[in-house]
């Protein structure tokens, strides 16, 4: 965007502008990403502006992290059991591999149908 001056830009290459804005504006990594542009926008707009900034986004994570109980790191292990072996699954069997000819219309058999053209 550097180096574009928007006061010389026609209508419809200022929406193109506004769009790609908008679609910059919306790309995140992570909810926290996210929550922290947020959050950096709206100390901006009380600081500099006097206002609320109406689109705050929230994921809840703080507010669930801190109502957990007991907190994470205890040392009170007396409810964990160990692994019940005698119940566990028992082991699916050997599925071999589809044998592939790769001369024929169909090269893998009746399980998947012939490739498209």
């Amino acid at each position: 965007m550097s180096g574009i001056k928007l006061e010389e830009l026609d209508m419809s290459d200022m929406v193109d502008v506004l769009h790609y804005m908008f679609e910059d504006d919306m790309r995140f990594v992570s909810a926290e990403q996210a929550e922290a542009i947020s959050k950096s926008r709206s100390m901006l707009y009380r600081d500099m502006y006097e206002k609320e900034y109406s689109y705050k986004f929230s994921t809840g994570i703080g507010s669930v992290a801190s109502s957990i109980d007991p907190p994470l790191g205890h040392d009170d292990f007396s409810d964990i059991r160990p692994l019940d072996a005698e119940r566990q699954a028992a082991v699916k069997p050997f599925v071999s591999p589809t044998r592939i000819d790769e001369d024929s219309a169909r090269p893998f058999g009746t399980t998947l149908d012939a490739p498209l053209n």
